[in-house]
């Protein structure tokens, strides 16, 4: 199966998994408030910090390795036990004792459940890994919807039933559980039971590299959202989560689903020793054009948008949504950074990286969140993004053996697509003077003129994004793979 009919598996499990989210999240952020959404969020936050050790980076192991052998999968499953078992532990100990420190938020008893969620993954891990490994993403989207669809559903189920924070705790664990059980009956073969530890070291260097990369990042992240909650209340940080939780959805069901699959072209073009040089200028020029737009749109209208979805008591989130919206589209122009160090094999690149970034970005968040409260601490993430733009730039331009001179023609054709798509709502929103109480039939209309007009130019100038979706489209009308 191509590349390309990839995408369209994976692309429609995500929109249908978006759109289950969406309208959950939407119900239950009527049925909840700020605070008892809060409870849980401080529940995670705490549990991504013990669990910054799961960050390890297996998985990535296992696709990227290019002669995989049993003993290697056998020691990464056995690594991977280890770990969870010993996160599961600590989260379990902590949830006994955290009611002393925080006896007013309930947020023990959401520990306990979460307890169980980390053992689940140990059963998840090597067949989840070998199916990304083989390629197989139409399983992938196929489990990860059926565990959006498992998670939501309960979650709304029980906040209707009155369960408040733990409604989001107990749908966890039936999204983890249905998921465990699913890669285990897909790929049957996988399943490994034997302890071996013959193969640590090279499952520690490449670990490692991926705890500093990933897990301190996250680390920073979680301890980020504990000092929001301290210095501004378990309210703003469910106004904080709530933006965040609207901004990731949308990087995750257009940006990541497409850079997971792409990953594994990225990959096969290194072992073959070919350039990555043209691929990659295609993906920026492809993602830049789709993905700038979408963002920049975002912020215009996240003071209605959040209004008229979520009910009023959540437009206090609005400001933090700009800026998140603004800092995401900055990273789109990094696209593709993580992938290109995986499979270049500079991971210890990246870590020392990562580990300035993490110390900048925390830095600055607190530092946002001291001075400015729930804003400034939203603002810190643009400022990170700009800090991560420039000090990722030099080396993705070496791996992907491009310049500047290479991609600024295409940023600048990526920000005219922008500016035509947006300003239909700015429009809108400037004679409405930015108020989130701005009409939705005209937001909605100026939305839909602005899709118009941007799809209308990328027909008009022979964008190769037009190209894509053919080609995407038309694989999945007849059945039969799109070319490459």
């Amino acid at each position: 199966m191509s590349v390309r009919r990839h995408l369209a598996w994976m692309g429609t499990a995500q929109a249908a998994g978006f759109a289950v989210q969406f309208c959950t999240s939407a119900i239950v952020a009527r049925l909840l408030t700020p605070v008892e959404v809060g409870v849980f969020v401080l529940a995670m936050s705490i549990t991504g910090i013990l669990g910054i050790i799961q960050g390890l980076g297996l998985s990535g192991l296992i696709v990227r390795e290019a002669n995989l052998s049993e003993r290697l999968k056998e020691t990464a499953f056995s690594v991977n036990l280890v770990i969870n078992t010993a996160v599961a532990i600590a989260v379990g100990l902590l949830s006994l004792g955290f009611g002393r420190f925080f006896p007013q938020t309930a947020v023990a008893p959401v520990l306990k459940v979460l307890t169980l969620i980390p053992l689940l993954g140990i059963f998840e891990f090597l067949p989840a890994a070998m199916t990304e490994r083989q390629a197989d993403f139409k399983t992938i989207a196929l489990i990860s919807l059926g565990r959006t669809v498992a998670t939501q559903a309960l979650i709304l189920t029980l906040a209707f039933s009155g369960f408040s924070s733990m409604s989001f705790a107990y749908g966890q664990l039936a999204g983890a559980l249905m998921s465990a059980v699913a890669y285990n009956l897909a790929a049957r073969r996988e399943i490994r039971w034997r302890l071996c530890f013959a193969g640590w070291r090279q499952v520690a260097v490449f670990g490692a590299q991926m705890l500093t990369i990933n897990g301190v990042n996250m680390a920073a992240s979680r301890f980020a959202e504990i000092v929001l909650a301290r210095l501004a209340g378990l309210g703003a940080l469910a106004l904080f989560s709530r933006a965040s939780s609207i901004n990731n959805l949308a990087w995750e069901n257009l940006h990541f689903v497409a850079a997971r699959v792409l990953l594994v072209r990225l990959a096969s073009l290194q072992k073959t020793g070919a350039s990555l040089r043209n691929y990659y200028l295609h993906v920026v020029e492809v993602l830049t054009a789709l993905l700038w737009p979408a963002f920049a749109g975002l912020a215009m209208v996240a003071g209605p948008f959040i209004y008229t979805v979520y009910g009023p008591q959540w437009t206090a989130a609005t400001y933090p949504l700009v800026f998140l919206a603004l800092s995401s589209a900055i990273w789109v122009s990094l696209t593709m950074s993580w992938e290109l160090f995986v499979v270049c094999g500079e991971t210890h690149q990246q870590t020392r990286i990562e580990l300035i970034r993490t110390v900048v970005g925390t830095s600055l968040f607190a530092f946002g969140a001291s001075a400015g409260g729930l804003p400034g601490a939203a603002a810190s993430r643009l400022a990170d993004a700009v800090f991560s733009l420039f000090i990722y730039r030099r080396p993705i331009e070496r791996m992907s053996m491009t310049t500047l001179l290479d991609v600024y023609p295409i940023y600048r054709r990526s920000l005219f697509l922008t500016c035509i798509a947006v300003a239909p709502a700015g429009l809108v929103m400037f004679l409405h003077r930015g108020a989130a109480t701005a009409p939705p039939g005209q937001v909605i209309l100026s939305i839909a003129v602005g899709i118009g007009a941007w799809t209308v130019t990328l027909i008009a100038t022979g964008h190769p994004l037009v190209a894509e979706a053919r080609r995407v489209w038309r694989g999945k009308m007849t059945g039969s793979p799109a070319g490459e």
